[in-house]
């Protein structure tokens, strides 16, 4: 800051706008430059002194050449020769002192970047393409040169890879024998050559026969886990998912003709101690005809939940977090298919996992030995609960509130037990 010298900036200034003679007044002029008028006036008056940048880049909405204005900043900042930017203040405060400006100035880190050379590496499968240092290059699990051209497989093309056929049967060849060329082999093996098809189902074969269980030819085998989980997500489940009225999570089974199965097991045990249950109960057992005493749910925010969209995102959920070799679909595969966005599936599978308990035991419910027992393990492998991605805090103190245990609240909630008492010690928020 500080006032020019001589004002020859500031009359040169006034004169080139006046010579231009596109705007009548200050105010049309500072607005056609982008600023505001009291700061061009200083500027024309030669009360204030301009920075580099904000000024040239004034001078070019208003049409005025450069030329005419760069002597004035020949002590501006040093600009790096990278990146073509003026340096900190810190670095040119301590340049000034020092009283000698190199001519080849550059910032720390763009001089780092010009000295490893970064690379431009794109994915083999795909379009997708990075700037990456040779450190992270060489910290790479699987890279390759081509003609110059250094190549990678992105995180998406990778994940692919590893449900791929291919890529089990890659891992189960190198494990059996390591000095085994396996990828000229399984080319063969597509290509058709009969000794490579040979070679490759009899080394399957033995792992096969290495892995297979005891009495699998009687029945007692164990159960195979990957078996299960594709039927889990290949399942057509019928349009059950409901909401329990106590809690507001998600369960499965809902039946509105008998109130047991719309609520979760220890909303149940909680909700039969209340008294308008047990006046609801003892109506009951004299013959009378009454209502049953659903709880009062407090109205949310937005529009209530609807059944079927908790049906059709529990479907993509199973979808998106198998792989590949199991039924599992991409976000973008899942979005074409309903006809929506990748943004809507993303956030409808978010609003659903928000709404899931601590357990898939306590969505769909059943005997410890009935049929959801093996479904409920491969869910759980698929898409591990608890996922809890907000607080739920108010929820856990609702329900303490209501006379519910705290292991059965922490059970519900998806959180640890240490959690819970330290909310229920904790100061409720304002």
């Amino acid at each position: 800051m500080g006032s020019l010298p001589d004002k020859a900036l500031a009359r040169r200034l006034k004169a080139w706008i006046v010579r231009r003679g596109g705007h009548r007044s200050l105010r049309a002029t500072a607005k056609a430059a982008g600023i505001f008028p009291t700061v061009l006036g200083d500027w024309i008056r030669g009360r204030r002194k301009p920075r580099r940048e904000p000024f040239l880049s004034v001078l070019d909405r208003l049409g005025i050449p450069r030329r005419d204005f760069l002597a004035f900043f020949a002590s501006a900042r040093p600009i790096c020769k990278f990146c073509r930017r003026p340096v900190g203040t810190s670095t040119w405060h301590l340049l000034r002192n020092r009283g000698t400006i190199p001519a080849d100035v550059a910032h720390r880190a763009c001089r780092t970047s010009a000295r490893e050379a970064w690379r431009m590496v794109r994915c083999i499968e795909c379009s997708h393409t990075l700037f990456l240092s040779p450190t992270r290059i060489r910290q790479l699990r699987w890279k390759r040169e081509i003609n110059g051209q250094m190549f990678r497989r992105c995180g998406t093309c990778d994940r692919r890879r590893r449900a791929h056929p291919r890529r089990l049967w890659e891992g189960i060849l190198v494990k059996q024998d390591p000095t085994v060329d396996v990828e000229s082999l399984l080319n063969d093996y597509q290509s058709g050559h009969r000794s490579a098809r040979r070679e490759v189902r009899k080394r399957l074969s033995a792992h096969l026969l290495s892995i297979k269980p005891k009495g699998w030819h009687i029945g007692h085998a164990v159960r195979r886990p990957r078996l299960a989980m594709s039927r889990v997500v290949r399942a057509r489940l019928r349009m059950r998912f409901g909401i329990c009225p106590l809690c507001g999570l998600v369960l499965y089974g809902a039946t509105p003709s008998r109130p047991s199965t719309c609520f979760h097991r220890p909303c149940w045990r909680l909700f039969t101690k209340s008294w308008p249950y047990r006046r609801w109960r003892g109506s009951r057992t004299r013959q009378t005809t009454a209502a049953f005493p659903w709880p009062a749910v407090a109205r949310g925010r937005g529009r209530p939940k609807d059944l079927q969209n908790l049906h059709r995102r529990y479907e993509l959920l199973m979808r998106r977090a198998a792989p590949e070799s199991l039924g599992g679909r991409s976000g973008y595969e899942l979005a074409a298919a309903s006809g929506v966005s990748q943004r809507a599936v993303a956030k409808g599978l978010i609003s659903f996992v928000e709404m899931l308990p601590g357990a898939w035991d306590l969505v769909f419910q059943g005997k410890p030995t009935g049929n959801w027992r093996r479904s409920n393990d491969a869910r759980q492998r698929l898409f591990p609960l608890p996922a809890v991605w907000r607080d739920r805090g108010e929820l856990v103190r609702r329900l303490i509130a209501m006379g519910m245990s705290e292991q059965d609240a922490s059970g519900l909630a998806g959180v640890s037990l240490p959690i819970v008492q330290s909310i229920l010690f904790s100061k409720k928020p304002a």
